[in-house]
């Protein structure tokens, strides 16, 4: 990696963002492409080494994370429940798992990292496309067309409206799943805030500005689009203020059954281009795409108000020793 170069952001596809530190490799959400199951039909060209392994939430693609700290000596970074379903079945030692809540944070010597609230789409929203596809195949066989399962659905939604406060927040409860999102900052300046399937109709915007507290400035947002319509994205980026927004689909949104009106992801594109016009770039990912960020003189900033991790980290990616201190040596 060039001199001039902080961090290299590679988009592999499906919910896999890796990171290229000075000195540190970090896999976010790992998925391989042609596999069946865990350790096998695995492509021979992928490249699994890495340093950490970051997980936002347990889910099908955990294998996919398990794989890779079984390829390299890496250390999982994620949810108490990801960790220890790691240390079960791997049989890892502790010192290569570090579970964090939100706004909690842990350091390395190429970056600290501060684990925020992103809570995933329920799976309610996943269901309703699957009924529409049924129905749409029912139709197809001469059965005519069934009502929509998400009309269906949003005809009832309006039972929230007695009254609007209260059906705001049973409406974030069906369409929450918890998850972290992580805001990596190196040790050169740069800040990339990855909240992959974080923004989307159900996300609480209270939790959109507790991010915001703590990861400001934000040079690089990245988004799975998977689950959001663009004024999901263009609210999420004013709150955010980011420099650069990167978006890509972890999922196949024309697959049968995935979604009921898909949407391009440059329509999210052109949504925030006529929003904030030049003074926000959108950029569209696909797998294989990579985005660089140059360095920039100083450190990078504490992150006000976010708590240490517990002191049994593992060596490498570890707790800060003091609460009000950033990572590493004290910014001059």
């Amino acid at each position: 990696m060039s001199q001039t170069h902080d961090v290299t952001i590679l988009y592999q596809g499906s919910t896999f963002v890796e990171l290229h530190f000075d000195g540190a490799v970090a896999f976010v959400d790992p998925a391989f492409r042609g596999r069946r199951r865990r350790g096998r039909a695995r492509r021979d060209d992928e490249a699994v080494a890495c340093d950490y392994v970051f997980v936002t939430q347990l889910g099908d693609g955990f294998d996919d994370a398990l794989d890779a700290l079984d390829a390299a000596d890496a250390i999982l970074v994620g949810p108490p429940q990801a960790c220890r379903l790691a240390l079960r079945e791997l049989g890892l030692s502790r010192k290569r798992t570090l579970d964090l809540e939100p706004f909690e944070r842990a350091r390395d010597e190429a970056f600290r990292v501060t684990a925020v609230p992103a809570a995933a789409a329920a799976l309610v929203d996943e269901g309703l496309g699957l009924f529409d596809g049924a129905f749409d195949a029912l139709g197809a066989r001469g059965l005519g067309r069934a009502p929509s399962a998400r009309r269906a659905f949003d005809q009832a939604q309006r039972l929230f409206d007695l009254p609007r406060a209260l059906g705001d927040e049973l409406l974030r409860g069906l369409r929450g799943r918890p998850g972290l999102g992580y805001h990596f900052e190196s040790s050169q300046g740069s800040s990339i805030l990855h909240l992959g399937a974080g923004v989307h109709r159900g996300t609480d915007p209270r939790a959109l500005d507790a991010i915001a507290e703590i990861a400001d400035p934000v040079d690089v947002l990245l988004l799975d689009v998977s689950s959001s319509q663009p004024d999901d994205v263009v609210r999420a980026a004013r709150l955010l203020s980011p420099s650069t927004l990167l978006l890509y689909r972890s999922l196949d949104a024309y697959g049968h059954g995935r979604r009921s009106r898909p949407l391009p992801v440059s329509a999210f594109v052109e949504a925030v281009d006529e929003d904030f016009g030049s003074e926000l770039e959108a950029l569209h990912l696909r797998p294989g795409d990579r985005y660089v960020l140059d360095a920039r003189p100083g450190a990078a900033a504490a992150a006000p108000g976010a708590k240490n991790a517990g002191d049994n980290g593992p060596s490498g990616l570890r707790p800060p020793g003091d609460k009000g201190s950033p990572a590493g040596k004290p910014v001059g």
